[in-house]
């Protein structure tokens, strides 16, 4: 079994959920727990590092949405994975990394709220201005990523997230709403155990391990 420690991410944006009974749980990383003990099988597995049938999380995430899992099958079917994800290697510089992570912690449990998707904390901060945090060459280069998709887009999009055993711990599969997402990663994969990026595309479940500044670029279809 795999225990995180602090991770955090910045989130460029291109069902209601199950609770237990009020009073029946005592601390998020509880509410946690118990929504991951609730998780359809197919899904939980897909979250540990070497589990997961591809076809069966669609299938369970998305159950009657036939246009959604079909867009997320031409992902999965494809052998050019490239066409739906890439990373870029150390585009955010460490101190800008540095500067993102000491603003969300300075703001993350005063603005919580309840995630559209699992409808648990979310540890979420909004941003609107990126280079009112980082540099203005990092900003630059952040809001070209779209060009590598070759995608139009009418608004951006920016969040930052923190992860932590005593906090959000995972994140269930899911697809974005935007047309593109680029997540960047703001601690290295080797500072903690578990918590790596997965994603369902070219054949397979894949799991992300990345640096520190390492942006992930994906299209809407990648679950």
């Amino acid at each position: 079994k795999k225990t995180m420690i602090l991770r955090r991410g910045v989130i460029f944006l291109f069902s209601s959920g199950w609770l237990p009974p009020a009073g029946a749980l005592s601390s998020t990383a509880e509410l946690f727990a118990w929504r991951r003990a609730a998780m359809p099988l197919a899904e939980a597995a897909a979250l540990e590092e070497a589990g997961g049938d591809p076809e069966a999380v669609l299938a369970s995430v998305f159950g009657a949405d036939g246009r959604t899992q079909a867009a997320c099958r031409e992902a999965l079917e494809s052998s050019q994975a490239s066409a739906f994800i890439r990373t870029v290697p150390r585009l955010v510089p460490p101190e800008d990394c540095a500067a993102l992570r000491a603003w969300c912690d300075a703001r993350v449990l005063s603005d919580l709220a309840l995630d559209n998707v699992d409808r648990l904390p979310d540890f979420q901060v909004n941003l609107d201005r990126l280079d009112e945090v980082v540099s203005a060459a990092t900003a630059r280069a952040l809001l070209r990523l779209p060009d590598l998709f070759e995608v139009d887009y009418a608004r951006v999009g920016l969040f930052l997230r923190r992860y932590t055993p005593q906090t959000r711990c995972y994140f269930p599969f899911h697809v974005d709403g935007n047309v593109l997402t680029a997540n960047v990663a703001l601690s290295d994969h080797a500072a903690y155990d578990g918590g790596d990026l997965r994603c369902i595309v070219a054949g397979r479940i894949r799991t992300l391990l990345r640096d520190e500044g390492d942006v992930t670029l994906h299209r809407n279809s990648v679950c």
